[in-house]
């Protein structure tokens, strides 16, 4: 759990490539953290759930694009809610309504959604894990060696079960 007190006015907020990509104007409510405007005059906010680490930084989990993609452009509404009891709450990592489609907090923190709010086919928020843990893996180098496994599995014990479950996707039903 990250300790909020630790969170400073004027503090960078760095991405999870240590980019710069934002200043902390200061803590808005109990989970939020109001940007300084950006060159176009705006404040934009973001969850504390995306918050990994608080030293002379704010760390956050994600690249510093995705993070300017997904931030909110106006309070988020559970603020709101802080001010005008009986309203719906926004879930920490949930943009506010009108702010487009709801986008999740990585898996680990992210709260139970209501069947009213899943994001339906062709999730973007599990495409968007998805990509981000492939451009990690090619990040580190370890394609060839992945590679190179796969294979090796292919040759093993596993490997008829592995073909089974290949052909049956290829012919689209479940193995």
């Amino acid at each position: 759990m990250i300790d909020a007190t630790k969170i400073k006015p004027h503090m960078p907020i760095v991405c999870s490539e240590n980019g710069k990509f934002a200043v902390v104007d200061h803590l808005e409510g109990s989970n939020v953290i109001k940007v300084t405007k950006d060159d176009a005059g705006r404040h934009h906010y973001i969850p504390l759930s995306w918050v990994t680490a608080v030293d002379t930084k704010v760390h956050v989990d994600r690249t510093g694009d995705q993070a300017m993609r997904e931030w909110w452009s106006s309070p988020p509404e559970a603020l709101k809610a802080e001010a005008a009891p009986g309203e719906r709450s926004s879930l920490p990592g949930e943009r506010a309504e009108g702010e487009g489609m709801l986008a999740s907090a990585p898996a680990h923190d992210a709260p139970k959604k209501a069947a009213t709010e899943l994001e339906g086919e062709g999730s973007y928020s599990a495409g968007r894990r998805y990509d981000e843990g492939v451009q990690r893996s090619v990040a580190k180098g370890d394609a060839e060696k992945l590679g190179k496994e796969a294979a090796k599995a292919l040759d093993g014990a596993e490997g008829k079960e592995l073909k089974k479950a290949e052909q049956a996707a290829k012919q689209g039903h479940a193995h």
